[in-house]
């Protein structure tokens, strides 16, 4: 199996498997809510870090258009192109890294779903990636996404071992959060059963980045965004101060 160190490269072929408790229509319904909660009726959607697609296409199945899908993986792409094509679903998704992207459309809705905004370990990289966010929403358009607060997690600076062992694949993973970096790093490694029988290995490291719900808003108020709401997850809830999941509403200045 082959595998160049990007994050996902190899976790994309068990990803379904690993995120089946998702209820990704409940998803796309709480953000819905949101945007309209905050004045906007969408009709096109933007996903960056997109994955498989499971997050992108409840948006086509509910008649949105255009919706595209980006990801910095080739390999969960290709996945995504190919459920899109099985579900007859026209979805347009494309490989590129978020801090850079470019595509020829204006989305009334950007979404990061699912921690994507955290593997974003530097306050440029985030600046880099709400600049190309900003030059492809519609007037009005809204940002949203949602973050780990990782320190609120059951994390630890001392190495933690955990695993999964199955038929089909065996993880091993050790997990440590750097503090004064506030880097949350997890080293996988995983053997997963192939068609023939024989258990293919793979290793990859995923380094996500605490961010405090006031290192956010200083970014947004430093680039003159609109923060429209930051939320308990799946509430409109404001976060308590154990709250592990928040989601921000945010609007490029002036739009």
């Amino acid at each position: 199996m082959k595998n160049d160190g990007t994050p996902y490269q190899g976790l994309a072929y068990i990803y379904d498997r690993l995120l089946t408790g998702v209820d990704y229509e409940e998803w796309a319904d709480y953000v819905l809510e949101l945007s309209q909660s905050h004045g906007l009726d969408p009709s096109s959607v933007l996903d960056l870090a997109c994955g498989t697609g499971n997050s992108t296409l409840p948006w086509v199945k509910r008649g949105f258009s255009p919706v595209t899908g980006v990801d910095y993986s080739p390999t969960m792409i290709r996945l995504a192109r190919q459920k899109a094509r099985e579900l007859q679903l026209p979805a347009s998704f494309y490989c590129q890294d978020m801090r850079f992207f470019h595509l020829d459309v204006s989305y009334d809705l950007c979404v990061i779903y699912q921690d994507g905004l955290n593997y974003l370990t530097s306050i440029e990289d985030i600046i880099k990636t709400l600049e190309r966010i900003k030059k492809h929403l519609s007037p009005k358009g809204l940002f949203i996404f949602d973050l780990n607060m990782i320190d609120k997690l059951p994390v630890s600076p001392k190495p933690q071992l955990g695993y999964v062992d199955e038929e089909e694949m065996t993880l091993v993973w050790e997990s440590c959060y750097h503090e004064q970096a506030h880097i949350w790093e997890i080293e996988l490694t995983a053997f997963l059963k192939g068609e023939d029988n024989f258990y293919r290995k793979f290793k990859e490291k995923h380094r996500e980045r605490n961010y405090r719900t006031g290192e956010i808003i200083s970014i947004f108020d430093r680039l003159s965004w609109d923060i429209l709401g930051f939320y308990e997850a799946f509430t409109q809830k404001t976060p308590s101060a154990n709250c592990r999941h928040v989601f921000f509403v945010v609007r490029p200045g002036g739009n």
